[in-house]
């Protein structure tokens, strides 16, 4: 059996003789130790800009045969010309020459590329598997035509041996062939790999780190661009909630409703949780009229110092309630906001916020004009909320409408099905933009909390050596820094480089907990300290951080959790133990 390059025939070839020689060739115990590499290109031709051989045939102590296949139900010759089948094109070469020139092409390419190679023979055959060809040998030799008869008659292996033998005792007799063939007995064994490498030899070729992070900021960019359509279908409402998991956009769709908002001339308000994520916007929202800033830093700009700043109950209810009441006070129209964007929404759904948000609003939540974006399901990971959804929109804002985001326009399907899974959506995304880039989310596992940083580093190792720089990639774990793993690594270039995250690039490695760093995105996402799974909370934290990951993900997980997780992985569901 021979070794086949490709192994298989591709689906595009039309040829069925040639499937069948392929098979023949591949299948037949006569070809073992043969190399036959299938429908080969030659970019460099004699005499025509480039070209194809069917065959080449790589036979051990024999040499090298060009093999060319008509399998054709009807063969003419008239005026010079070939014709292959009614209604074809003449051919003034026809099949002899043109595999001739092809052997010539194929043997001078390998002459230039492995002058050690230049004195193995080549050789040439055409097969007509389908014709009886009894014509003159004319411009071909007699022995070099396999016909219909001898096609069926006996292994193809065994045909272009004897052709083969015919053409080294041809060249041997000839006063012009005897140095070329000098009755040796190449190609050698190595001397056939060496060919086999030469003409068709595997190579891998790796897109730089760079290149992969330019085209993902692209690719983000155009897409989530695409979902701008969910705003313009609701352009109309003036009041419409957005609803979707992580990585549908909701935090782009608020900025671009903002710029709206603003461009029309509205006062605008976009308001969220989180403080990074504040501050990304604030980065990007450069314009006129729109306000950004957290819920929180919103309310401290109103109130006075209210005592127990450290405490829940001061950020749940004692800060929103001064607040109000500032506001209140004063009464001005300055205050009041014409648009209201709310990003995070599930994290606002709290009584003493929504009343804070109503009194800024002109015409307040029932009458007045605002957006509202959130994953109403799975991100709300404060626990703040005390109003579901469908209470607000019905008892708060007059049935309000509601539009699902399902596409996923920032992670590969490959990342997104395990945020599918961790996160349990039923429905799942309807589809992702994004193609699958190859590159699969990893686990990685340790026995004890002090083998973790050793794994990391030797990860952050690798990463470095892939091209990936330090701000391409954020360490999120559900613990602040110093229950981290952070918080164990020894000194070194990497504990040097470490600094909390910063949106704006810093040069340094990001790292933060997964709840401060909802709503953002990289490169590349480590999620360590996965030392237990004790329910909901602890998988949708995950589901958190591995939605933030546009090209790589890798989980860092204890042994005793591996079961849980490669279980929910491999069902789809929940998993836990």
């Amino acid at each position: 059996m021979a070794r086949m390059i490709p192994p298989v025939i591709h689906a595009d070839c039309a040829s069925f003789g040639e499937k069948q020689i392929f098979k023949k060739l591949r299948d037949e115990p006569g070809t073992k130790n043969w190399i036959v590499l299938h429908s080969l290109s030659l970019p460099k031709h004699v005499r025509q800009t480039s070209g194809e051989i069917d065959f080449v045939v790589i036979v051990p102590e024999k040499g090298v045969l060009c093999v060319e296949v008509k399998a054709c139900s009807l063969l003419s010759r008239r005026d010079g010309l070939w014709f292959y089948g009614k209604g074809s094109a003449g051919d003034p070469r026809g099949p002899f020459k043109q595999v001739t020139e092809g052997m010539h092409s194929l043997r001078k390419h390998v002459a230039s590329e492995y002058p050690e190679l230049g004195r193995v023979p080549f050789f040439t055959a055409v097969i007509f598997p389908y014709l009886d060809f009894n014509f003159k040998p004319g411009e071909w030799q007699e022995w070099e035509v396999i016909d219909r008869n001898l096609f069926r008659s006996m292994p193809t292996s065994t045909l272009l041996l004897s052709i083969l033998d015919r053409w080294r005792r041809h060249f041997q007799n000839s006063k012009t062939g005897a140095g070329y063939v000098n009755n040796s007995d190449e190609p050698y064994r190595q001397q056939c790999e060496d060919l086999a490498v030469c003409l068709r030899g595997d190579f891998e070729a790796h897109e730089s780190a760079q290149s992969i992070i330019a085209r993902n900021i692209d690719e983000l960019q155009r897409f989530t661009e695409e979902q701008f359509d969910a705003l313009d279908s609701m352009e109309n409402n003036p009041r419409t909630i957005f609803c979707g998991a992580a990585g549908t956009g909701k935090t782009f769709l608020a900025l671009e409703a903002a710029k709206r908002a603003d461009a029309e001339g509205h006062k605008t308000l976009l308001v969220c949780y989180n403080k990074l994520l504040a501050e990304w916007a604030k980065s990007v929202a450069k314009w006129k009229n729109v306000d950004v800033c957290t819920i929180h830093s919103l309310m401290k700009r109103f109130s006075t110092a209210v005592p127990g700043e450290d405490s829940a109950l001061f950020w749940e209810q004692s800060l929103p309630e001064a607040a109000q009441m500032a506001v209140i006070e004063r009464s001005l129209d300055a205050d009041l906001y014409d648009t209201m964007i709310i990003d995070e929404g599930q994290d606002l759904l709290h009584s003493p916020y929504l009343d804070f948000l109503d009194l800024l609003l002109q015409g307040g939540l029932t009458a007045g004009q605002w957006r509202m974006f959130g994953d109403f399901e799975k991100q709300a990971v404060y626990r703040t909320s005390n109003v579901n959804l469908e209470t607000f929109r019905h008892d708060r804002c007059g049935g309000v409408p509601e539009m699902r985001l399902a596409v996923n326009c920032r992670n590969t399907p490959n990342i997104g099905a395990w945020v599918e899974k961790f996160g349990q959506l039923h429905p799942g995304y309807s589809r992702f933009r994004r193609a699958d880039g190859g590159v699969e989310p990893e686990m990685r596992f340790y026995e004890k909390r002090e083998d973790q940083p050793g794994i990391l580093l030797k990860l952050l190792d690798q990463l470095q050596e892939q091209g990936f720089s330090s701000q391409d990639i954020v360490i999120l774990s559900p613990y602040d820094q110093d229950s981290s793993v952070i918080g164990s690594l020894p000194q070194g270039p990497w504990r040097d480089r470490l600094r909390p995250y910063k949106v704006a690039p810093t040069g340094h490695l990001g790292h933060a907990t997964i709840k401060a760093f909802k709503g953002l995105e990289a490169q590349v996402v480590i999620v360590t300290d996965i030392d237990q799974i004790r329910g909901e909370d602890d998988l949708n934290l995950l589901y958190v951080a591995l939605s933030r990951a546009v090209h790589k993900a890798v989980i860092f997980g204890k042994s005793s959790v591996k079961d849980s997780l490669l279980a929910m992985m491999s069902a789809g569901g929940r998993g836990v133990k």
